[in-house]
């Protein structure tokens, strides 16, 4: 009989029967294949789950890892939603209910903590930092372009905004290394309806994505369609040589933003994997733990600590945004890796994380750009803010 799902790690439903009372065969189950050793053949085998509890154990997988990586895991025995004043259940092990999970997802991020971030960091910056050899090839070609040898659309930045139900690509932003100048900047004007069929949960939230990007109030963006990206690519220099900088630990961004332009026949445009460099791991390999935890490498923890009170913080999950972000944490990257007496003063470890001045008009500016609708997802946060003290009064 098959077993059902069974995620111990997860804490989900264990050893439950098959909803369908199914018999493992070759009719019901996935063949798999297992290498094996050098003296042993592989090895078929089928698996221990029917194919629909294969789906089911997927799906409740991806779930989960969504709600650790936003923090929205619920605590041992919660079983009603924590937004206000709720008394709905909670879904999936979460801290809310189907109704206000989003909300409390756009407010978690001010339960972060930066003070022994920035502790850690200021000591790390006490010492030279490492670099480890994939990093090698970014520098020789920043010398070359900087040379004039090369053309900066053969170093850059990447990132992508996309369903985080279908994985369909809504925004995309490129901008080159050596001179910060802005490659391609847009949203992608899609056919067909927008793509957010997945789990019912993450569908939600695919809907409330969109709702953002594709603002009628966002100003300072292209919309364009996959003909007119590939075309833009094509004029600025983007081709199979390319360098592509990612702030990832995986090769994400890339593969998607490819698999939009083979839809439209225009295979011969972006570069393979292997000329895709995710940074997260790179950088984080200079910077030790914050007590149990992993050194925070999400942008908007980082980059509030490497520059503090700059105009960028807290406008984050707008690709262009945090494509220059991440030029920003590369550059303060390669001031570290320098020994402490050659860096700039602002990388000097006495003037590591001090904030500069800001006036009440750069604030205001912000404001005034949230009210535009250029950066929604700050503006909701703050909203969603204003409600929780509203509540509790």
């Amino acid at each position: 009989m098959c077993r059902g799902p069974s995620l111990l790690k997860y804490r989900l439903r264990v050893n439950e029967p098959c909803p369908c009372n199914s018999t493992i065969d070759f009719d019901t189950a996935r063949l798999m294949f297992s290498p094996s050793g050098r003296r042993q053949s592989p090895r078929l085998s089928l698996e221990g789950r029917c194919v629909a509890c294969h789906s089911e154990h997927s799906t409740r997988t991806e779930i989960r890892r969504w709600l650790v990586k936003e923090g929205l895991v619920g605590r041992a025995g919660q079983s009603m939603c924590e937004y206000g004043r709720c008394t709905k259940p909670t879904v999936h092990g979460s801290r809310g209910c189907e109704q206000h999970i989003l909300k409390l997802k756009n407010t978690v991020g001010r339960k972060f903590n930066p003070r022994p971030v920035q502790e850690v960091f200021k000591s790390a910056a006490q010492e030279k930092w490492s670099c480890p050899p994939t990093y090698n090839v970014v520098t020789q070609l920043r010398q070359k372009i900087s040379a004039g040898e090369q053309p900066g659309s053969r170093l850059v930045f990447l990132d992508n905004e996309f369903s985080i139900a279908s994985g369909e690509l809504w925004e995309t932003s490129i901008i080159e290394l050596v001179s910060g100048d802005v490659l391609i900047n847009t949203t992608i004007k899609h056919d067909q309806k927008l793509n957010h069929k997945g789990v019912d949960f993450l569908s939600r939230i695919s809907y409330a994505q969109a709702k953002h990007i594709y603002s009628s109030h966002r100003s300072g963006i292209d919309r364009m369609n996959v003909h007119q990206v590939a075309a833009r690519l094509k004029e600025v220099g983007i081709c199979r040589e390319t360098i592509i900088l990612v702030w990832h630990t995986n090769t994400a961004d890339l593969k998607i933003l490819r698999n939009f332009l083979d839809s439209g026949s225009y295979s011969d445009i972006m570069p393979p994997d292997e000329n895709c460099i995710p940074l997260i791991n790179i950088i984080r390999s200079s910077l030790p733990r914050v007590g149990k935890n992993l050194f925070p490498m999400k942008l908007e923890h980082l980059f509030p600590v490497m520059y503090s009170g700059h105009e960028y913080v807290g406008l984050n999950h707008a690709a262009l945004i945090d494509c220059r972000q991440t030029r920003l944490v590369c550059e303060g990257f390669e001031q570290l890796r320098r020994p402490v007496e050659e860096r700039e003063g602002k990388w000097r470890p006495e003037n590591i994380a001090k904030p500069s001045q800001r006036s009440v008009l750069d604030w205001a500016k912000k404001a005034d750009d949230v009210q535009n609708g250029m950066f929604p997802l700050l503006f909701e946060s703050m909203l969603a803010d204003k409600m929780n003290r509203d509540l509790e009064a």
